[in-house]
C-alpha cells in the first residue's frame, strides 16, 4: 500500500508539472556549468556547434526556459486545488544556496590542478569566469519570487513572506559572486600585463618579438607602469589600443564590454548597502527608493555586458509584469485602492483597521492573506498586514515608527470624536469610538495553498497580534464544521498575551472553542480569574465583504512567458546576425550590422538594442494579454479560460454587507504563565495518533503541522 501510494504521488508530481520543471532546470544548469569543469564539448560540437566556447548558446537556454514555464503554469495553476506542501527550498533555502555557490567556486581548484602549464593566472581566470556563471543564476532565481502574487510562489506552494527570504540570501549571493567576477578579471589583465612586460623585456634582449603593446607606451617603464597602462585600456573605452599584431590603432570595444559590467558591479554593491538588516530596517523608506531603481540599474547593464543574463531574468521579470498590471485586483494606472476605513483602539499600542469599500478578489487561502497599506496622511510609505478576518480587517502593533504615528493618528480622532481637546483620556473611552480614516490598500496576496491544507490536525501559536494571520482559516474550518459536520481537518489554538487588557481588547475575535490562552505578565484579577472582563461597547462597522477567491489564471503566465522568451531569442539572433550564435566580443554585432569593425559608440548600440528589445517585448506581451483577457476571453464561456469574475466571494458570506456587531468578550477560563510548548505539542501529538489513518487516496494525511505567529522567543 505505501508502494502504490508512492507511486500515485510521484505520477501527481510529474501531471502536476512541479517535479518536471525541476528536472529541466537541473538539466539547464548541468549544460550551463558542467561543460567548464568536464571537457565534454566534442558532444556539443557535433550537436549544437558549440564552436569551443563555454557558453550555453542562447536558444538552448531561452527553449528549456520557455518548458520550464509551461510546467509551472500547469504546476501553480492547480495549486488552489491540491494539498501541496510547502517547497523546502523557499522555506530554508539558505544551505542549498550557501553549498551550491560554494562547491561551483571551490570546483575550480580541482579544475585548474588537472590543466596542464597551468599558472595563478589560470586559477583567478577560472574563478572570474565561474562566479559569471553563478551571478547569471542567482539574478535569475532572486527574481522569480519578487512578484506578490504568481504562479512561481504558487508551484511551490509557498506565498511572497517564504518568497522573500529566498530573494534575499539569492540576492545577496548575486553581488558576491559579482564582485568575485569583477576581481578576479581585474587582477587577470594586471597579471596577463605583467607576464607580457617581461616577455617583451626578454624578447627585447635577443633581438625578437611575438607581441606588441596594447596601449601607447605600455613597456616603454616599469612593470607597474605596464600593469597601469593596461588596466586603463582594459577598463577605460575611451583609452587608445593597439593591436598587439599590427601595432595599429583600433576600437577599444573590449573596454565597453568591461566599463558596462564594472558599473553594473558598482550599483550592485550599492545595492546591497542600502539592503544591510540595521539599515533597512531604520529607512525602509530610504531602502525602497535605492533598491529598485539600482536593482533595475544592475539587471539591464549585466544583460548589456552579457545578454544570456537577459535569458535568464525574462521568468522573474515577466511575472513581475504580470503582478504589477493587474493580475487581480489592481489596474495599469494604479495598484492602490482607494478606501475608507473605520479605525478603533483596542490597547495602548493596538489598533484595528476595518476597511469598507471595493470588493476584493485573490487566489491566496485564507490565513494566509494579507494587503499593503498605505495611508496619505502619513506619507507615502505602504506596509505588508496579515488579514485578521476573511474580510479586509488588520490588526496593528505600533512597533516602529510608521505605526506610532497611526496609533498617535488613531488616538488623535478618537479623543476628537469623543470631544475631548486636552488632558489625558482612558484607554477605555478612546477604544469606545471608531473613527473613519483614508486608506489606500494594495492587494489581497497570499498562498494559494495553505501549507497545513495536507495534515489532519493544524495547531495555531500565537502572541499578541500574531494571531491575525490564524483568524480567518479557524473563522473558515468553523463555517465548514457547521455546513457538513466533522471534517478530515482539526484545528486548536494557543494564543499568548500579556496582559487582562489585551484579552478584553483580543478576546472577542478569538474562537468561541478550541482555544487555550495564556497571560504572561497578568495575575489573577481580585473578582477571580475566570470573570468576564468588561464588555466592548456597540460599534458600527463598516460595510465589508468577504475577500472573494479569484482564479489563478495559468494561461495568461503561460503565453506571456513563452512570448517574452521567444522575442526575446529572436531579438538577440536579430541584432547579432543571423550567422552569429554566439556574442563575438570583438566584432560586436557580427556581420548582420555593420561592415569591418565597429566603433565603441556601433558595439554599444549592437549590446544595448537586443536588451532594450527584449525589455519591450515583454512590456509589449503583458498588454496584449491583460487586453485579451479583458476584451476577448472574458467575453468566452470557456471555464478553463475565463478569468474568474464571477467566482464565489469566498466560502460563505462572512463580513458581507453592513452590519451593526456588538463585541462582546467571552467567558473562558484563562492560564497565567508561559505556556509550555513541549507539553501543548505533545498533548496534540496524541491527539493525532488516536485517530484513524485516513484512506491513501485521501489528499488528507494523517500528521500535525504546527503554525507559529509570535516573537522569536516563541
Amino acid at each position: 500500500a505505501r508502494a502504490g501510494a508512492g507511486w500515485s504521488t510521484l505520477l501527481l508530481l510529474i501531471g502536476n508539472g512541479g517535479a518536471m520543471a525541476v528536472l529541466s532546470v537541473a538539466s539547464l544548469a548541468v549544460i550551463d556549468v558542467l561543460p567548464f569543469y568536464f571537457d565534454y564539448r566534442g558532444v556539443w560540437d557535433s550537436l549544437v556547434g558549440y564552436e569551443g566556447s563555454y557558453d550555453t548558446p542562447v536558444g538552448l537556454t531561452a527553449g528549456i526556459l520557455g518548458v520550464v514555464v509551461l510546467l509551472v503554469a500547469l504546476a501553480g495553476g492547480r495549486a488552489q486545488g491540491y494539498a501541496l506542501r510547502p517547497c523546502s527550498l523557499l522555506l530554508r533555502p539558505d544551505l542549498f544556496v550557501h553549498s551550491a555557490n560554494i562547491m561551483l567556486l571551490a570546483g575550480v581548484i580541482p579544475w585548474w590542478a588537472c590543466q596542464s602549464h597551468a599558472d595563478a593566472t589560470d586559477l583567478v581566470d577560472g574563478w572570474g569566469y565561474i562566479s559569471g556563471k553563478a551571478c547569471k543564476w542567482m539574478m535569475g532565481m532572486c527574481l522569480l519570487p519578487i512578484a506578490r502574487q504568481s504562479l512561481w510562489l504558487n508551484a511551490a506552494a509557498a506565498g511572497f513572506p517564504e518568497g522573500v527570504a529566498f530573494h534575499r540570501v539569492t540576492g545577496w549571493w548575486c553581488v558576491a559572486q559579482v564582485v568575485i567576477h569583477s576581481l578576479c578579471y581585474t587582477v587577470t589583465p594586471a597579471l596577463d600585463a605583467a607576464s607580457d612586460y617581461e616577455d617583451w623585456k626578454h624578447h627585447l634582449a635577443h633581438g625578437n618579438h611575438t607581441r606588441g603593446p596594447e596601449c601607447p607606451g605600455e613597456f616603454d617603464g616599469t612593470q607597474l607602469h605596464a600593469v597601469l597602462a593596461a588596466l586603463r585600456v582594459y577598463f577605460w573605452p575611451w583609452a587608445t589600443r593597439l593591436s598587439v599584431e599590427t601595432g595599429e590603432p583600433e576600437p577599444n570595444t573590449l573596454g565597453v564590454f568591461i566599463l558596462v559590467g564594472l558599473i553594473g558591479t558598482l550599483a550592485a554593491i550599492s545595492l546591497s548597502a542600502f539592503s544591510l538588516p540595521r539599515l533597512r530596517r531604520a529607512r525602509y523608506d530610504l531602502f525602497y527608493v535605492v533598491h529598485v531603481p539600482a536593482a533595475a540599474f544592475f539587471i539591464v547593464l549585466g544583460a548589456v555586458h552579457e545578454f544570456q543574463m537577459m535569458v535568464f531574468v525574462v521568468p522573474g521579470v515577466f511575472a513581475y509584469f504580470l503582478d504589477r498590471t493587474d493580475f487581480l485586483n489592481r489596474t495599469a494606472t494604479s495598484r492602490f485602492h482607494h478606501v475608507t476605513a473605520r479605525v478603533r483602539l483596542m490597547t495602548a499600542d493596538w489598533v484595528r483597521v476595518d476597511v469598507a469599500g471595493p470588493s476584493l478578489r485573490s487566489e491566496a487561502a485564507y490565513g494566509t492573506q494579507f494587503l499593503y497599506l498605505r495611508v496619505p496622511a502619513l506619507g507615502g510609505e505602504s506596509h505588508a498586514f496579515s488579514l485578521a478576518a476573511r474580510c479586509p480587517s488588520i490588526v496593528i502593533k505600533a512597533n516602529g515608527d510608521w505605526t506610532r504615528r497611526l496609533h498617535e493618528l488613531a488616538q488623535k480622532q478618537a479623543a476628537a470624536a469623543l470631544g475631548i481637546e486636552h488632558g489625558a483620556v482612558p484607554m477605555s473611552r478612546l477604544s469606545s469610538v471608531a473613527t473613519d480614516l483614508a486608506c489606500e490598500i494594495d492587494g489581497v496576496y497570499g498562498n494559494a495553498s495553505p501549507p497545513w491544507r495536507s495534515y489532519s490536525h493544524v495547531l495555531f501559536v500565537a502572541g499578541g497580534v500574531g494571531v491575525a494571520p490564524w483568524l480567518p482559516a479557524i473563522e473558515e474550518w468553523q463555517e465548514m464544521c457547521r455546513l457538513h459536520g466533522a471534517t478530515a481537518q482539526t484545528m486548536r489554538l494557543v494564543w499568548c498575551g500579556r496582559t487582562h487588557a489585551e484579552l478584553d481588547a483580543m478576546g472577542p475575535y478569538l474562537p468561541e472553542s478550541g482555544t487555550t490562552v495564556f497571560l504572561t505578565r497578568a495575575s489573577a484579577r481580585e473578582d477571580g480569574i475566570d470573570a468576564a472582563p468588561e464588555p466592548v461597547s456597540t460599534i458600527e462597522a463598516p460595510a465589508q465583504r468577504a475577500v472573494g477567491r479569484g482564479g489563478t489564471r495559468p494561461w495568461l503566465f503561460a503565453f506571456v512567458g513563452v512570448v517574452s522568451l521567444c522575442l526575446t531569442q529572436m531579438s538577440y539572433f536579430y541584432f547579432k546576425g543571423a550567422s552569429s550564435l554566439y556574442v563575438d566580443y570583438e566584432k560586436g554585432c557580427g556581420d548582420g550590422c555593420f561592415e569591418g569593425e565597429p566603433t565603441e559608440a556601433q558595439y554599444l548600440l549592437a549590446r544595448a538594442l537586443p536588451v532594450a528589445c527584449a525589455f519591450v517585448s515583454i512590456a509589449a506581451a503583458t498588454a496584449f494579454a491583460r487586453w485579451a483577457s479583458s476584451h476577448v476571453i472574458a467575453s468566452m464561456k470557456c471555464a478553463c479560460l475565463a478569468s474568474s469574475e464571477g467566482e464565489s466571494a469566498g466560502t460563505g458570506a462572512a463580513g458581507a454587507g453592513a452590519q451593526s456587531t456588538t463585541l462582546q468578550a467571552r467567558q473562558r477560563s484563562v492560564l497565567l504563565g508561559r505556556p509550555d510548548m513541549a507539553e501543548l505539542i505533545d498533548k496534540a501529538v496524541a491527539e493525532v495518533e488516536a485517530v484513524a489513518t485516513p484512506e491513501a487516496a485521501s489528499p488528507i494525511m494523517t500528521g500535525l503541522c504546527v503554525c507559529v505567529c509570535g516573537p522569536d522567543a516563541m
